[in-house]
């Protein structure tokens, strides 16, 4: 008995160990990445729909809080009208020269600052900014007065805060024809008002990146590191052949494409510190890096399916190894005639949305449709959680933002809708009521569910979120 005794606290030892060890190996996960060094396409996942909730009966039954919705087309067309005040700023503002009154905001170009307290737009001939706690505005940049100047869409804002990037084009006419066009790639202190010419190209480049630590912008095509201190430029790549510059979140690597033919380019790799490039893809396809993501380090991609020369349209998304040429994942296996286009990540990188496109039947003829599609990437491509929020029609307007809850936010217009989540029941998707409506979701990553939250009668597109505001703009 007192051997039997003795024995008993081994033998619970011993069954702790296998049970820790079953444990380890049923609960394993599979790694992000195979380790065999070949391409693996994606299973072919489900897709669920969300839980359909009805719309709030008040506001504080969608939020802990009241969130104000803010049309920022009155305050953007007073700041025009208004023509000039003094612009709060980090440091002190200089008064400009009183300008004539503007016409034609491009509601295209809001841009809110990285502090959500500031927001930038162009109209004709000139760039605002606007201080949304004060309501004071300034207009910081004019183009000239010859007639041959027009601002490209799109303005950056540098992580401080404290300059803009934006695009003058000149030459042409308002659609390019006949006609040399040159992009000019302006910096513009916001201090001061000093504006430099930073990147002339005659080929259209995408706008320019900032690093995340706000030392340099990659400027591109061609792609060009610029300090911005210092001035100096460096060329990245070979020539007009390396394009759409990608950072890392640790501003110490870039991602960009190198193309080696109009259908193929890969994805390389370049290091600020030692300037040495390294390719991550060898596909002989159209590769391009969306998005470098923290933890666990990943490059999320696209590829383009190209048939005989020609692009058929259809995208997929995979993701890669950003330290060496590695296996790449892929969401979907090639052969399915879907196309999946990358859109947006959640601010913590937990969710990733995309744009699903794939063929529909409407009244015996097929047509193109595209579904928003939520992905929780807790998990990896061998597993991750796909729903539908949404479907649209091929030309839908859509514009969207993250809300302080982690949730999403995104607008559009209800006729564009091709399945809208108050129309799904049990029995399939109806078309949605015709209407002039635009219509503001919301969608809960948690419980997978999409709630109407919001509409108005008028064209309008959504800014972005600043805790309990929603900025919103004529579209």
């Amino acid at each position: 008995m007192k051997r039997l005794m003795s024995g008993i606290p081994f033998i619970a030892a011993l069954l702790m160990v296998l049970l820790a060890a079953y444990t380890l190996v049923t609960s394993k996960q599979t790694p992000l990445f195979p380790t065999n060094g070949e391409d693996v396409q994606g299973d072919r996942t489900q897709i669920l729909e969300p839980k359909i909730l009805p719309p709030p009966s008040n506001m504080l039954a969608f939020y802990p809080y009241t969130p104000q919705f803010i049309d920022l087309g009155p305050i953007c067309e007073q700041a025009v009208l208004q023509g000039n005040q003094p612009l709060p700023v980090p440091t002190p503002s200089v008064r400009m020269e009183k300008k004539p009154t503007d016409v034609g905001i491009a509601w295209s170009s809001l841009t809110l600052n990285h502090q959500r307290d500031r927001i930038a737009f162009q109209t004709k001939s000139g760039l605002y900014v606007v201080n949304l706690r004060t309501k004071q505005s300034a207009r910081v940049f004019s183009l000239p007065d010859d007639g041959n100047s027009r601002f490209g869409t799109g303005i950056t804002w540098n992580p401080e805060d404290t300059h803009l990037t934006f695009t003058e084009i000149r030459g042409g006419t308002s659609e390019g024809a006949d006609a040399t066009l040159l992009y000019r790639i302006h910096l513009l202190q916001l201090d001061d008002l000093t504006d430099k010419i930073i990147h002339e190209t005659f080929s259209q480049p995408d706008l320019p990146l900032w690093s995340p630590d706000g030392r340099y912008v990659a400027l591109d095509n061609p792609l060009v590191l610029m300090e911005r201190k210092t001035g100096k430029t460096t060329p990245v790549g070979t020539g007009k052949d390396a394009r759409h510059p990608r950072w890392s979140p640790d501003s110490n690597y870039l991602v960009f494409m190198q193309y080696s033919a109009p259908d193929r380019a890969e994805i390389y790799r370049y290091t600020m510190e030692t300037k040495e490039m390294l390719p991550l893809t060898s596909m002989g396809k159209a590769a391009r890096a969306v998005e470098w993501l923290k933890s666990p380090s990943t490059i999320l991609m696209e590829t383009e399916n190209y048939a005989s020369g020609v692009d058929t349209g259809r995208h997929h998304v995979g993701e890669v190894r950003p330290h060496s040429e590695s296996s790449i994942r892929w969401l979907s296996p090639f052969d399915r005639q879907e196309s999946n286009r990358y859109y947006a990540i959640s601010p913590n990188e937990r969710y990733v949305i995309l744009r699903k496109t794939e063929p529909y039947t409407t009244n015996g003829s097929e047509e193109n449709a595209f579904s928003l599609i939520g992905v929780n990437r807790e998990l990896n491509f061998f597993s991750w959680h796909f729903v539908r929020l949404h479907s649209f029609a091929a030309n839908a307007p859509l514009s969207f933002a993250w809300g302080k809850d982690g949730k999403l936010l995104y607008l559009t217009e209800a006729k564009a809708t091709v399945t809208p989540p108050a129309t799904v029941g049990a029995q399939g998707t109806v078309a949605a009521p015709a209407g002039t409506a635009w219509e503001m979701y919301s969608f809960d990553f948690e419980q997978q569910a999409v709630q109407k939250v919001w509409e108005t009668p008028t064209p309008t597109r959504l800014i972005g979120v600043d805790g309990s505001i929603i900025y919103h703009s004529p579209y």
